[in-house]
C-alpha cells in the first residue's frame, strides 16, 4: 500500500523527505511511529482488531515477502494462526517502513556514489593510459586481470538507481548480494595476482650476479612497478566498495558492521604495506646513497598524469594511505545522520 492510501485510510500525514529539503540541522526521528499507528487503529476499531501481544517479527512470511497469518513457534516452525485482521495491520505498518527503508537506502548510496565513481574512473583511466603505450610484449594474463577490475564498474553503474527498490525486495536483495559475492571472489583473484607480482619485484630488484658484480635486472622498469602497485591498490578500493554495498543492502549500517568492514580492509592494507616496505628497502639496498631511490614511492607526485581521476587516486594514497577506512567511517556517520533526519509525524489537525 502506498503512503497516499495509508494517509487517506488512517488520517495520517506520512510523506517522503525529498533530497532538496534535507537538512542536517533537522535532527528528529519519531521512533514510536509504529506504536502510534497501532494505538490509533486500536482506538478506532477496538481491541479485537489487533493482537498486541504478538511482535510483527514473529509472523511467518511467504517467499514474496508478504506476511502470513501463521505465527512462528519457539523453534522457528509453524506455531498458531493469528487471524487475518492482525496480518493486514502488520502489512500496513510494514509498507510504511518499506517507504522509509527505500528512501534511507537511496540517500546513503547517493552519498557514497561520488567516491565510488571516482575510484572506478581512476581504474578505467589508468587502463586506457597504459593501453596507449606501445609495447611488443603483452602479458595477456595481466591484461585479463585489469579488464576484470575495470568491468566491475558496469555492475555498480547499472544498479545504482535501483538500490532503494532492491533493498526492500528480499528476492532482488538476495540476487544482488549473490552478484556482489561473485565480484568479491573475482576481486580476490585480481588482488592476489598483483600482490604476487609485487612480491616477485623484491627478488627482481635484489638479484645480483657475484661473478660480474652487477645487478641482473638493469635498469629497473619503474613504470611497470608503479603499474603493479596501482592495480593492487585499486583492488583494495573495489573490495571496500563491495563490502559497503553489501552491508547497506542488508540493512546492516551500524557500528558493529562498520568495524567488521574495517577489520577486513586492515588485513588487506597491512599485506599491501608490508610488500611496499620490502620493495622500498630492496631499492635502498641496491642504490645505497642515491637520494631519489631512497625516497622513491609508487604514488610519485613528480609524475604527470593526463587524467584528473588518476591524480585524485594518487593524491589520496599519498595524503591518506588508508583512505578507504576513512570512506567507510564517513558513509556510516552520514547514514546515522540521514536516519536521524527522517521525520514521520502524525497529522495533529486530523486527530
Amino acid at each position: 500500500m502506498q503512503l497516499e492510501q495509508i494517509n487517506n485510510v488512517f488520517g495520517m500525514s506520512l510523506t517522503r523527505i525529498e533530497e532538496n529539503i534535507f537538512s542536517p540541522s533537522n535532527i528528529q526521528l519519531n521512533s514510536g511511529i509504529y506504536q502510534n499507528i497501532l494505538s490509533k487503529i486500536e482506538n478506532e476499531y477496538g481491541n479485537q482488531f489487533l493482537k498486541f501481544d504478538i511482535s510483527p517479527e514473529n509472523y511467518m512470511k511467504y517467499k514474496n515477502g508478504k506476511v502470513s497469518s501463521m505465527i512462528k513457534s519457539d523453534t522457528g516452525g509453524i506455531g498458531k494462526h493469528a487471524g487475518f485482521e492482525a496480518v493486514d495491520m502488520v502489512n500496513i505498518v510494514d509498507s510504511i517502513f518499506m517507504e522509509v527503508d527505500r528512501f534511507y537506502t537511496t540517500q546513503i548510496i547517493s552519498e557514497f556514489n561520488h567516491s565510488v565513481n571516482q575510484i572506478f574512473q581512476a581504474i578505467n583511466a589508468y587502463q586506457f593510459q597504459i593501453s596507449q603505450v606501445a609495447t611488443l610484449i603483452i602479458d595477456l594474463k595481466e591484461q585479463e586481470q585489469i579488464e576484470e577490475l575495470a568491468s566491475f564498474k558496469d555492475f555498480f553503474e547499472d544498479t545504482k538507481d535501483e538500490l532503494g527498490e532492491i533493498a526492500t525486495s528480499s528476492i532482488r536483495a538476495t540476487s544482488y548480494i549473490t552478484n556482489l559475492g561473485n565480484i568479491r571472489i573475482k576481486n580476490y583473484k585480481v588482488y592476489r595476482f598483483f600482490i604476487k607480482k609485487l612480491d616477485n619485484w623484491i627478488s627482481t630488484i635484489s638479484a645480483y650476479n657475484h661473478i660480474t658484480q652487477n645487478y641482473i635486472h638493469n635498469p629497473i622498469n619503474f613504470d611497470k612497478l608503479e603499474e603493479d602497485f596501482y592495480f593492487a591498490r585499486q583492488s583494495i578500493s573495489t573490495y571496500m566498495i563491495c563490502l559497503v554495498y553489501e552491508h547497506i543492502i542488508c540493512g546492516n549500517i551500524d557500528l558493529k558492521s562498520q568495524e567488521k568492514i574495517i577489520v577486513k580492509l586492515e588485513s588487506f592494507l597491512k599485506q599491501f604495506k608490508d610488500v611496499e616496505q620490502k620493495i622500498r628497502q630492496a631499492l635502498v639496498d641496491r642504490f645505497h646513497s642515491n637520494y631519489y631511490y631512497n625516497n622513491w614511492n609508487w604514488y610519485r607526485q613528480d609524475k604527470q598524469y593526463d587524467n584528473n581521476n588518476i591524480s585524485w587516486f594518487i593524491n589520496k594514497c599519498d595524503n591518506e594511505p588508508e583512505f578507504e577506512i576513512s570512506m567507510v567511517k564517513d558513509i556510516f556517520n552520514k547514514s546515522a545522520n540521514i536516519l536521524e533526519n527522517i521525520i514521520i509525524e502524525e497529522d495533529k489537525s486530523k486527530s
